[in-house]
């Protein structure tokens, strides 16, 4: 499977304090990733199927698999829903465009350290680890489930970044350090016996 999320705004390095800009980030993937569930077939098939509630006192009790998928994610008040996930047996790669207002390039930082601010991105792209992540913060409307992209960072199999100037005149309260992000995503089954069939187009 390959999409693109996209993402336009500030991005700044990882870091104490950052918990409300990481997570402005994960609310406009969230909304990415919940069109990208309704418009795929095979993941809106997913998400209608009924299973019996294994947590249900009566055996007659029905959920959606999507309902099944977000109670096994539920941490700190949300219910998360990640497409690439050990649940569906997935891997991805991203590839990133990063427009920004500097020269190309000068992602790997003096001591060999890379650009921060790609963690920031990848540590809003799945799961919080741990509730410090999303502390004070609880599901909006249309935030239940909520879609992101991955379980954990350790499913990401290769990452590749290009950086390019971003053309785009600094618009009225706008801040120049903003950026455009372009990610693709492309996914990849690591375990037949998991996941499911549709997930290899």
């Amino acid at each position: 499977m390959e999409f693109r999320l996209f993402y336009r705004g500030p991005l700044l390095a990882t870091g104490d304090g950052r918990v409300k800009h990481k997570h402005d980030i994960r609310q406009q993937l969230h909304k990415q990733l919940a069109e990208l569930w309704r418009v795929q077939q095979p993941l809106l098939n997913i998400s209608q199927t009924v299973l019996s509630d294994p947590d249900a006192s009566e055996t007659s009790t029905t959920i959606t698999q999507l309902q099944y998928i977000s109670r096994r994610y539920e941490k700190c008040g949300f219910r998360f829903v990640p497409l690439v996930s050990h649940m569906f047996g997935l891997v991805c790669g991203l590839e990133i465009l990063f427009l920004r207002r500097d020269d190309p390039g000068a992602l790997i930082m003096k001591g060999g350290d890379i650009d921060n601010r790609i963690k920031t991105i990848l540590d809003s792209l799945r799961i919080p680890e741990n509730c410090d992540e999303v502390a004070g913060y609880y599901p909006m409307e249309g935030e239940t489930p909520f879609f992101c992209l991955l379980e954990s960072d350790s499913l990401v199999t290769d990452l590749n970044i290009t950086t390019d100037r971003l053309l785009l005149p600094v618009e009225e309260g706008e801040r120049r350090n903003e950026v455009i992000l372009v990610i693709k995503v492309k996914t990849r089954i690591v375990s037949s016996e998991r996941a499911y069939i549709e997930f290899a187009f």
